[in-house]
């Protein structure tokens, strides 16, 4: 990226503009905790350069200043395929919730379709992420939910059962306020309030849907 400027004119202010409060956050607690090492300034070449010790891994930042503006390169690129990989092969060592992390990358990324990947199966990721996929896949996201639904009702017991409304509420949303289809929904329940008609503690739960 290109910013008209000198480096002596960069700022906290003006580096926290460019990077967002969030990142520039990241990075002063990087610098306060000794993460930034090798830290350089070239004078004569106009050149900053530095490592990073971030939170998964390590990479290098350099800023130039060239035909009248600042350049800000780094090899994030490169480390962040790597640690998707990394990711994937679930090889962090423990502590790590590697299905979260890859869902947080790619929302980072702004790629839905590899988020919408991520977050299949995972009922605590669908729902947290279900305001910005569900418009996208909302036939997807319903099979999803059906089947949450389904396996908390046959595990039995009336908190699988009041998980499993929680669930259908979110079906209702999407069938009414997202697919515009309401007729659909009252299908839906209506078969399965016929087809779990023996469990009253079900019937029960869902009795305000």
């Amino acid at each position: 990226m290109n910013y008209r400027m000198k480096l002596t004119d960069l700022t906290r202010r003006y580096i926290e503009s460019f990077s967002g409060s969030v990142i520039f956050g990241r990075g002063e607690g990087y610098y306060r905790t000794g993460r930034v090492t090798d830290l350089e300034y070239d004078e004569d070449a106009a050149t900053i350069i530095a490592d990073v010790s971030g939170n998964y891994g390590n990479y290098y930042v350099e800023i130039v200043e060239e035909d009248g503006g600042i350049e800000a390169d780094c090899d994030w690129p490169d480390f962040e395929e790597r640690f998707i990989a990394r990711i994937k092969k679930k090889d962090l060592g423990f502590g790590y919730n590697y299905d979260h992390l890859l869902a947080e990358i790619y929302d980072y990324q702004g790629d839905t379709d590899k988020l919408w990947e991520a977050v299949q199966g995972n009922a605590e990721l669908l729902s947290k992420y279900e305001k910005k996929l569900a418009p996208i896949y909302p036939e997807e996201y319903l099979k999803e939910y059906e089947r949450i639904v389904d396996r908390y009702i046959e595990r039995r017991g009336r908190d699988n059962y009041r998980s499993a409304a929680q669930y259908a509420e979110r079906i209702k949303k999407l069938y009414r306020t997202v697919l515009k289809e309401p007729e659909r929904w009252e299908t839906y329940i209506q078969n399965l309030r016929a087809v779990n008609k023996k469990l009253r503690a079900m019937q029960e739960e869902f009795s305000h849907l």
